[in-house]
């Protein structure tokens, strides 16, 4: 492969390569890589001013349909807040509800704890009470 660079009437420099084909003997190619840029960027910018022309409506349709998201994406993040701050209070109120029948239910495993000790004291009366009426009647048999 042979390059070669030249310089063109305008002053631009333009460069090419010579590239043999593969297979059977064909006469050699010639390409001007600044020629072929150039001619791609000129129709990619005459492609865009001609979209940007007509583009301007759907550029508004856009703008709309992002402004119309933005705010359904508002109003859901309004009412998910809504029900957050719902749960968060019908939570408060469960948790309050539950301490309040933990202390009852503290109190009343207290004061069941208070009526087993009276019972073994009272068990522990009658055992004594039963096995010395018993050691009498043996002794004095």
């Amino acid at each position: 492969m042979e390059a070669s660079t030249q310089i063109r009437d305008d002053g631009e420099q333009t460069s090419t390569a010579l590239m043999p084909l593969p297979g059977p003997p064909a006469p050699e190619r010639v390409v001007e890589f600044a020629t072929m840029a150039k001619d791609k960027l000129l129709q990619s910018a005459s492609e865009a001013s001609a979209a940007g022309k007509r583009d301007w409506s759907s550029a508004l349709d856009l703008v709309t349909e992002a402004f119309e998201a933005i705010r359904l994406a508002d109003e859901r993040a309004a009412a998910a807040e809504e029900y957050q701050a719902d749960l968060v209070q019908r939570h408060a109120d469960q948790v309050r509800a539950m301490e309040s029948r933990v202390v009852v239910a503290e109190r009343r495993a207290e004061a069941a704890e208070n009526r087993a000790k009276i019972a073994e004291g009272w068990l522990s009366k009658f055992h004594d009470t039963i096995i010395d009426e018993f050691q009498r009647t043996f002794v004095s048999r």
